[in-house]
């Protein structure tokens, strides 16, 4: 059960940044912001979490990792309930998503931030459907960010975050996992308690875990779906950032004792719905998005784990002024639970 179920996955929404630059206009900080509320949302990851267990212990690649096992149920009850308690403490260099070194310094720099989050959800036990086995897992989570130094104002980049999910998802014979449903996500600012932002994201993917031989788990991911979002009035205006995308990312798994390495590549690909024709032009804006990072966990105990990560973005657009670099690190600590 364990080791079929690893294929599937659930979704973390991240908690969000927002802040004003003092740099830029009024109206360019909030574009800004509602660029950064709308990069900052992260989607499914197959293989981060695993919510069948009562923890994260070290896991063996087996045959069910490859492919499909009918499983042999244990309890009465047709459903697992799983949930967590999440605190990180991270650090941005280009929190603001600005595209020059120069920029980023002056909007403040360096970002300490303190992430809560509380989650919980739950999965149906898989149906055998023949050819393959049939899931469903439901969920949400809630989360808190403060900012620990006030290097560009911290009133107004604290901020609460909310998230719920529904999907489907197919486990085919011939290992492929398969996914479709949407997600939502909302940010509202502290300091006005107002919604800042907010997504709808009907969404499918599919993926693939294969046995390299060297005791590594290597996992492919291929998603896409659209992006129906509204943003506060007092930073950008209605819908303008609906956009297309899709995502491909190759993901490996290494465990060592009570230690478990997980580097991670995706490329995702941003096609936007709004128009810009002035100055009797008519386009599109298209953004490619690579990411590359580093992820040490280590297993406390069946429930408890700490852990340290690594991340990289760059973002090249057709848009001026709109790519960016930004690198962040992070120390984490997690509870996690099913039953």
């Amino acid at each position: 059960m364990r080791n079929l179920t690893s294929q599937f996955s659930t979704l973390v929404i991240i908690c969000l940044a927002s802040s004003y630059s003092n740099a830029q206009s009024a109206s360019e900080q909030r574009e800004r912001i509602a660029d950064v509320h709308s990069n900052a949302i992260k989607q499914p990851q197959i293989q981060d979490l695993k919510p069948q267990g009562s923890g994260r212990e070290k896991q063996e690649i087996s045959s069910s990792d490859t492919g499909m096992q009918r499983p042999i149920f244990l309890k009465s009850r047709n459903y697992t309930i799983f949930g967590g308690i999440n605190n990180s403490v991270s650090r941005q260099q280009n929190p603001l998503t600005q595209h020059t070194k120069e920029l980023a310094k002056e909007s403040g720099g360096h970002a300490f931030s303190w992430n809560r989050s509380v989650s919980g959800g739950f999965m149906t036990h898989p149906v055998d459907i023949n050819f393959a086995m049939l899931s469903f897992v439901g969920g949400g989570s809630w989360g808190k960010t403060t900012h620990i130094r006030d290097e560009i104002n911290q009133k107004i980049l604290d901020n609460l975050s909310t998230s719920s999910y529904a999907l489907a998802m197919i486990q085919h014979e011939s290992g492929w996992s398969y996914r479709v449903g949407s997600t939502y996500a909302m940010t509202k600012d502290i300091q006005n308690t107002e919604e800042s932002y907010r997504e709808f994201y009907p969404m499918m993917g599919v993926s693939q875990t294969f046995d390299t031989g060297f005791d590594v788990a290597a996992t492919i991911d291929i998603s896409g779906g659209k992006h129906l979002t509204k943003t506060s009035k007092l930073i950008a205006d209605g819908d303008h950032l609906d956009n297309w995308d899709y995502t491909i990312s190759l993901g490996l798994r290494y465990e060592l004792w009570d230690f478990q390495l997980s580097p991670s590549y995706s490329y995702t690909k941003k096609t936007y719905s709004t128009k810009d024709e002035s100055e009797l032009k008519r386009f599109q804006r298209v953004d490619h998005i690579n990411t590359l990072s580093f992820k040490l966990d280590y297993q406390l105990s069946e429930s408890l784990s700490v852990g340290a990560s690594y991340a990289f973005d760059q973002r090249d657009s057709n848009i001026a002024n709109e790519g960016y670099k930004n690198w962040s690190v992070a120390s984490t600590m997690g509870l996690d639970f099913s039953f």
